[in-house]
């Protein structure tokens, strides 16, 4: 430092002052660099710094805060971003800048903003600290980052999407349905009011996938979301369990649970209507349109005050659908206390065929069949299961079906009845007998049916024409031309078919002119009543009458007494089956009847 001066005698000189600086120079350096570097990171990190001087409302900020934003150096860049915010996130974006000031709060957030240089909308997290106060601790300078998260946000989406909401129909999926529900029932709690859960199953939805394919499926159940949401309230959720399920909950019908019950089955009936309005699906990759329609059941059930989880009422629902489904379908049923009862009955039996089928438990005894002058035609096979001498044998085949433990029944009668007859083929005096046992549709519908009943008759070695196979005209309300076609294959082989309990379903004639039977079999309700009825013994003379007409043998089981027998062959009737005659024996006491 130089300065000038001058003595008192007017002569001039320059005093110097000289400091070494070496070290200040070295600091400044490093501090321009360090403050480059700061700014070389903020930029590869893509954060935006902002420092906001809360005395006079003005920000300042880096370059890569105003590429985020779009909002430039000016000394109304506070009230220019605040502009920016979205109207849907500014209260709460100002609130907690509020919160920070005032009662400290941590500033971390996450918000969108329209960008002004290209009016794009983009998530930003922002975040800050207070770093200075005045005198009296009042915050007046706070500095923070913002960060563009617009991507992360979609690809958070995405996952939420994959995580919570079913990809086809878009619905929510269990996962989030079992969230909103466990809200719902704790709304009605609150609020002392009822609201519904309604538990949907389209009625043989597999059919039309076997038919026309897996796209035109998910084709109709795209179209049945979007029917279901048009018919329900801004304020319903609807959900998607997966497969042909879906879920809707009803919110606050009312605060009576009578009046919540008579709107719960008043939307399921329009969901119902809606659903069976036919509707239009592409086939064949868009070249051809079909019009197809399906019908739906719904079990419905309340929760409220006395609701306890969601899997309470998720069972609840799932019981009143099973009654729905029991009632022949396209039904809508509202949960019943007494449905519980029968629920634990079904899984009780279900536990009991499934530890007899473990512990070998299962065995046939075998009905005789007799013409009109005594002479034995055949037998046959009924299922016995060891273990549940109390349970009925029509209840140990419907949950049998229910639960798809038919198939492995099913596979062991096949089995057992095969060795039977080859038995008998040994023996001169039983060659021509004929065992007859009863097929599952499920059985029927199996992909590989024909397949696996030719290997267990060859793995035998019997005669075909020694079996005969009898089901239920249930097993033709599926894919007649597909059963059609197993029973003609089978037929050329010379298994015989007989339709059962014809006439109490819905006897078709064309069931007799297109499908391979060789018997018809009255069901035993006729005949109970056959002495007494004038009905039955029109039904019975009409059924003799239709068999004989298309060349079909006509069998009359549950013949019990003397008096039925008489009027029967009167009728012209010359097979029978029933206690008249024998009750179902055992296998090793078949040589005293034959």
């Amino acid at each position: 430092i130089k300065v000038p001066c001058r003595d008192q005698n007017g002569n001039d000189f320059v005093t110097i002052i000289a400091k070494d600086v070496t070290h200040l120079t070295a600091e400044i350096e490093q501090t321009e660099k360090n403050r480059k570097r700061l700014e070389h990171i903020l930029n590869v990190s893509g954060e935006g710094v902002w420092d906001y001087d809360v005395t006079n409302s003005k920000v300042y900020h880096n370059r890569q805060w105003e590429l985020l934003t779009g909002v430039g150096k000016s000394d109304n860049s506070f009230f220019e971003y605040q502009n920016c915010i979205l109207d849907e996130d500014k209260t709460r974006v100002m609130q907690a800048i509020d919160d920070l000031l005032h009662i400290e709060t941590e500033y971390d957030i996450e918000y969108r903003i329209v960008r002004q240089n290209d009016g794009k909308v983009i998530w930003i997290w922002d975040r800050g600290k207070i770093v200075e106060r005045d005198e009296n601790n009042t915050p007046t300078r706070v500095v923070g980052l913002i960060q563009d998260i617009t991507d992360k946000k979609a690809n958070q989406l995405k996952v939420e999407n994959l995580a919570f909401y079913d990809l086809l129909t878009k619905l929510p999926n269990r996962a989030l349905l079992e969230e909103k529900l466990s809200q719902e029932i704790l709304f009605a709690k609150r609020n002392g009011v009822f609201g519904a859960c309604l538990f949907l199953d389209l009625d043989f939805f597999k059919q039309l996938n076997d038919t026309y394919g897996h796209e035109v499926g998910d084709a109709l159940l795209v179209e049945i979301s979007k029917r279901i949401k048009q018919v329900v309230r801004s304020s319903d959720i609807v959900a998607r369990l997966g497969g042909d399920e879906f879920i809707v909950l009803l919110h606050d019908l009312d605060k009576e649970p009578s009046r919540a019950a008579i709107k719960s089955e008043d939307l399921a009936t329009q969901i119902s209507h809606s659903i069976t309005s036919p509707m239009q699906l592409d086939i064949l990759e868009g070249k051809r349109k079909i019009s197809y329609s399906i019908t739906v059941s719904i079990g419905i059930a309340l929760y409220g005050k006395d609701s306890n989880d969601t899997k309470s009422v998720l069972r609840l629902a799932d019981s009143a659908l099973y009654e729905a489904k029991l009632l022949g379908r396209d039904n809508n049923i509202i949960f019943d206390p007494s449905m519980e009862d029968k629920i634990q009955r079904n899984i009780s039996i279900e536990h009991t065929i499934r530890e007899a089928i473990k512990n070998g438990l299962l065995s046939l005894e075998y009905q005789p069949q007799f013409d009109q002058n005594g002479t034995l035609l055949g037998f046959e096979a009924l299922l016995r299961l060891q273990n549940a001498k109390q349970i009925g044998a029509s209840d140990i085949i419907r949950v049998a079906e229910e639960s798809n433990l038919i198939l492995q029944i099913g596979s062991r009668v096949l089995n057992q009845a095969c060795a039977l007859l080859k038995q008998w083929q040994k023996q001169q005096k039983n060659q021509n007998i004929v065992l007859a046992i009863n097929v599952s549709p499920k059985q029927v519908w199996q992909s590989d049916f024909v397949e696996n009943t030719l290997y267990v008759i060859e793995k035998a070695e019997i005669d075909p024409g020694n079996l005969k196979l009898e089901i239920t005209e249930s097993v033709l309300l599926k894919d007649i031309e597909g059963t059609k076609a197993k029973f003609q294959q089978l037929k050329q082989l010379g298994i015989k078919f007989s339709l059962d309990d014809f006439g109490i379903g819905y006897s078709s004639l064309g069931y007799l002119k297109n499908l391979p039977f060789d018997e018809l079999k009255i069901d035993k309700s006729f005949v109970q009543g056959i002495t007494s009825n004038q009905s039955d013994l029109a039904m019975v003379k009409s059924i003799l009458f239709l068999g004989h007409s298309f060349g079909i043998d006509v069998i009359i089981e549950g013949v019990e007494t003397y008096e039925q027998i008489a009027v029967l062959k009167e009728l012209g009737a010359n097979r029978f089956q029933g206690f008249y005659f024998s009750k179902p024996i055992a296998e090793h006491l078949l040589d005293e009847i034959q």
